[in-house]
């Protein structure tokens, strides 16, 4: 899994009240408590630990004998989408604000030799980096107020996806390995992303670089590491260096059957396919380049996305999140 992205304030709300009602109530008192106590979960994932080979000590120093309460707000939170609370333009206004572009603007500059050094190596633009940094924590002020370990254990024992923030506990145990970071002093989100690039901890694990050439991973303090690891993801999840993120749709046929699911988009197609159904864009990539439609709440304009955006989406799948990256970037290099 991806890292969880751009955290809106009630789902932030949510997790922190979520996190304060721990330990108030009885281990039994979710329905999806997995069928069982919380200290037989937790003897169970302690015996999972030890048998990969890992230091299990911090799974039970992480609630002191507390366990974790009902979390309704936590389950809500996850499928909070912002397509579903809020508008696109009202969602632009806050994660590409003027003071956002300008302390991107600030922090371009003052990070210039180390980020074109990362553009090199990588081919993902400079200011494309700083534009997730500012999205996933303010640039790192805002990145997880939550103690990481005790936030993974109660989404593994309660949250639908159960099985995966399981792994994620497991990975975060690994971490000590990775980055030589005592994993009981982390913190993140209520869902378990942690760095100033909200990595959940797997892919601490497969993405994070030392981008200072320090010896040291350190995507909780230290810019470069976070540049170096932002830009080693995004290019895992299929960034072509040069390609537009969006290309306007000039001639718009009639297309009856075509639907779009509440974030806009359309299901992937091949550049031939859409040619063949009348669609002209300003698009310049081969047949079999598979794009999809875009259409922004509250705009008359279609686009096409391609690589690029899908690229985001793997790291945040919602379209106001990625069209917001973008957005933010472009105003950042301008």
């Amino acid at each position: 899994m991806k890292s969880f992205g751009l955290l809106l304030a009630a789902l932030l709300l949510a997790g922190c009240v979520a996190w304060r009602l721990a330990g108030q109530g009885g281990a039994n008192s979710s329905p999806l408590g997995q069928g069982m106590g919380f200290e037989k979960f937790l003897v169970g994932l302690e015996a999972e630990a030890i048998a990969l080979g890992l230091n299990a000590e911090p799974l039970r120093q992480s609630y002191h004998g507390q366990p974790p309460a009902s979390i309704p707000a936590l389950r809500k939170a996850e499928n909070n989408q912002a397509e579903f609370t809020d508008t696109l333009p009202n969602y632009l206004s806050r994660a590409a604000s003027p003071a956002r572009v300008a302390r991107g603007k600030t922090l371009l500059a003052e990070h210039h030799a180390t980020l074109q050094n990362i553009e090199r190596q990588r081919g993902v633009p400079a200011s494309l980096m700083v534009a997730l940094w500012g999205l996933e924590s303010d640039f790192g002020r805002n990145a997880g107020s939550l103690p990481l370990l005790p936030s993974l254990i109660s989404m593994a024992y309660q949250s639908p996806r159960h099985n995966m923030f399981r792994t994620e506990v497991l990975a975060a145990l690994r971490l000590p390995q990775k980055t030589g970071t005592d994993v009981t002093t982390l913190k993140g989100s209520w869902a378990g992303a942690t760095g100033q690039c909200q990595f959940m901890p797997s892919n601490v694990l497969k993405y994070a670089q030392d981008g200072n050439a320090d010896g040291k991973t350190d995507i909780w303090h230290t810019p470069a590491d976070v540049f170096a690891s932002t830009a080693n993801f995004i290019k895992a999840l299929g960034y072509q260096p040069g390609q537009p993120w969006r290309w306007r749709v000039t001639k718009m046929p009639d297309m009856p059957d075509m639907e779009l699911n509440e974030r806009g988009l359309s299901e992937p197609q091949t550049q031939a396919a859409w040619a063949k159904r009348g669609l002209q864009s300003s698009v310049k990539v081969a047949p079999q380049t598979l794009l999809r439609l875009y259409k922004p709440e509250n705009e008359r304009v279609t686009y096409m996305v391609g690589a690029n955006y899908e690229a985001v989406l793997g790291w945040n799948y919602s379209s106001y999140f990625a069209t917001s990256v973008f957005t933010l970037a472009d105003s950042i290099a301008q």
